[in-house]
């Protein structure tokens, strides 16, 4: 199968996803620029309820998170000491739609 430019410049494919659990995400080895991406696997944990969220974020458990609770988001601006940073990232494409194998971004 041939692949278009757009396809080989996403650095991640989809790989294992367990409901309600987490999705895996795995290097894409036709990545256009070898030896990248550095990583060899993501992992998107699910976490429904925001304070475990908060919590697993504060601890470590977590690298980032999204959806955090306003309030919680003022709180940790207040403390910089926390070492917990900020960034938005808006999805173009729902990682529901993949399916194994197709990358991701």
């Amino acid at each position: 199968m041939a692949r278009s430019p757009t396809h080989q410049q996403r650095s991640f494919c989809l790989g294992r996803v367990e409901a309600n659990e987490y999705i895996k995400l795995k290097k894409f080895k036709d990545y256009w620029e070898k030896g990248l991406p550095y990583l060899d696997e993501v992992t998107l944990k699910i976490v429904p309820d925001p304070t475990v969220r908060m919590t697993a974020l504060r601890s470590g458990d977590l690298d980032m998170a999204n959806w955090l609770p306003l309030e919680e988001v003022s709180t940790i601006m207040k403390r910089p000491q926390e070492g917990i940073q900020f960034t938005a990232m808006l999805w173009t494409e729902p990682l529901s739609r993949l399916q194994s194998g197709q990358t991701a971004f």
